[in-house]
């Protein structure tokens, strides 16, 4: 196996769209400004928290991409990324693109949520995972939004607990999120 490069990204977006294009955020180099970097990662993984999501857009929301999953994906795409995995609980994404020289090699793509919010009822709070093999090593990204402050240490504790006992894959050997290297 080849030394592989991932790159992650985690962002509480407090529901705002991108208003450019994600250079910055995805390290890149501006091709408009004709900048160079011949060290791209092979993976991301990102991460975004509190996007825009209404009750009444809860239909289009499952049909169509989010604006911060739309905006990577219309950078990357050029730079020959293609995307394996999104999946989304409200507010809460993880997108998973990889170069495209790599896809033969990347098996067993899963993604898994938990609701956490109103004793697992609503989905403004939990957790959404992705776990697949690259090159035959097993990995597992999550993403989490949880209750803040101190006084909601004892439900983040249960939270992640609860996260944890409830993503479940399907591959053998690796079901569970602490069960992939």
């Amino acid at each position: 196996m080849e030394n592989i490069k991932l790159y992650f990204i985690t962002y509480n977006v407090g529901t705002s769209v991108p208003e450019q294009e994600l250079f910055e955020l995805l390290s890149l180099p501006d091709e408009s400004k004709h900048e160079k970097n011949n060290h791209l990662p092979d993976f991301y993984v990102m991460s975004f928290q509190e996007v825009k999501a209404q009750p009444q857009n809860l239909l289009l929301d499952a049909i169509f991409e989010d604006p911060w999953t739309n905006a990577c994906r219309e950078v990357l795409e050029k730079r020959d990324y293609v995307k394996l995995k999104s999946i989304r609980l409200q507010g809460l994404i993880m997108s998973v693109f990889a170069l495209r020289k790599h896809l033969l090699n990347v098996r067993e793509i899963e993604s898994e949520y938990t609701r956490t919010g109103l004793s697992g009822i609503w989905g403004n709070k939990g957790a959404v995972s992705v776990r697949l093999s690259i090159y035959g090593c097993s990995l597992c990204f999550v993403n989490s939004h949880l209750s803040a402050h101190d006084n909601h240490l004892k439900d983040r504790v249960e939270d992640y607990n609860s996260i944890v006992k409830d993503h479940e894959f399907h591959v053998p050997e690796h079901t569970e999120i602490f069960y992939h290297e």
